[in-house]
């Protein structure tokens, strides 16, 4: 009789108030223990293990006679203590950047700040180019059918969503508002006639910079991708 010990929150889930004890015949691995869990309670299917690849999720650790087994091949034997059901098989939800969390190489990080830089001055300048009502900036934005008096006021927009892209806590909330003017931006050119690869393209690439830099430095971000 295998023993797993849940975290509070999946527990509650579950519909169960302390250890699980599971029958796992043959190999007692990971994912014996894991197919057995979640084959008794379906409704945890997906929180622990990916749905299509069966990896682990980033925010859950696996621990088992004081070491931890995260890392571990998911076939690999666990401990003949937790095959005998002396010592608990314990999944650990972790903390967003503490001890738990994926590591990030200082090349990605460093080049998502850089990315981050970029972006954040060029949106600044084209925010500051309407707002004070730069003359190509002007004729730009006229020439795309927009009336002159509201120049200054699609520079004060893109400024609000540059600040909120700016400020981590809500990085991506900025993120959404700067491709969604991005969008319009590429709409604008599209129905001014403007050729397909050309102006369009340009949003289009600043948008990448936009999420590319947020993808490397910002955990939140990569985890929903994984």
């Amino acid at each position: 009789m295998i023993r797993v010990v849940l975290p509070a929150h999946l527990r509650s889930l579950a519909g169960v108030s302390g250890d699980v004890e599971l029958e796992v015949e043959g190999h007692v691995s990971q994912r014996s223990v894991l197919n057995a869990l979640e084959f008794r309670y379906p409704m945890l299917r997906g929180t622990l293990r990916d749905h299509v690849t069966q990896m682990r999720r980033p925010f859950v650790r696996f621990f088992a006679c004081e070491q931890d087994l995260s890392h571990e091949l998911p076939d690999a034997p666990l401990p003949p203590e937790v095959a005998s059901g002396e010592e608990p098989f314990l999944i650990v939800g972790a903390i967003a950047g503490g001890k738990g969390s994926e590591p990030v190489s200082k090349t990605k990080l460093w080049a998502g700040r850089i990315l981050y830089v970029l972006t954040v001055f060029l949106l600044l300048l084209d925010a500051v180019m309407k707002i004070v009502r730069q003359h190509d900036s002007v004729v730009g934005t006229v020439q795309l059918g927009y009336p002159d008096s509201t120049v200054a006021p699609i520079g004060i927009a893109l400024l609000c969503c540059t600040i909120l892209y700016a400020i981590p806590r809500t990085a991506v909330f900025g993120a959404v508002l700067v491709t969604a003017y991005l969008g319009g931006a590429v709409a604008s050119h599209v129905r001014a006639g403007a050729p397909l690869f050309g102006y369009p393209l340009a949003p289009v690439f600043l948008a990448v910079l936009v999420w590319g830099g947020l993808y490397l430095r910002d955990e939140r971000v990569r985890n929903c991708i994984r």
